[in-house]
């Protein structure tokens, strides 16, 4: 930090590159997402994403043995939509998550930091 900027600023700009590493994170999230199938009717709807579901894939061109484990497959084999707003919940989700750890966090390192120096 130099002497121009304030405890504000840093904070500000701690808290937007939080919200762009939110946004990584629920994006990349989908692709670690499983969602189990159980028939071949419902490979032709299988949503992805947490805590609410943004990514829907139509699947129904595979025929694995039921039930079966899948996770997101390639979106220009398998027909694909994205809602924006589950997405976003999601990115804000992930952001309360990593703002608040950071908010909480922060003042008690800062406390150790300038307690373990002083002696």
């Amino acid at each position: 930090m130099t002497p121009a900027e304030s405890s504000d600023q840093v904070r500000g700009r701690v808290l937007a590159g939080l919200a762009f590493v939110a946004a990584l994170v629920a994006t990349a999230s989908v692709l670690l997402d499983r969602v189990t199938v159980a028939s071949g009717e419902a490979l032709g709807h299988v949503g992805f994403g947490f805590p609410m579901t943004w990514l829907v894939q139509d699947q129904s061109a595979l025929s694995p043995p039921y039930p079966t484990d899948l996770s997101p497959a390639s979106p220009w084999e398998n027909p694909t939509s994205v809602a924006i707003g589950p997405l976003v919940v999601d990115a804000l989700v992930a952001y309360v998550l990593l703002a608040g750890g950071w908010l909480i966090s922060h003042p008690v390192l800062r406390h150790l930091r300038t307690s373990h120096g002083s002696h």
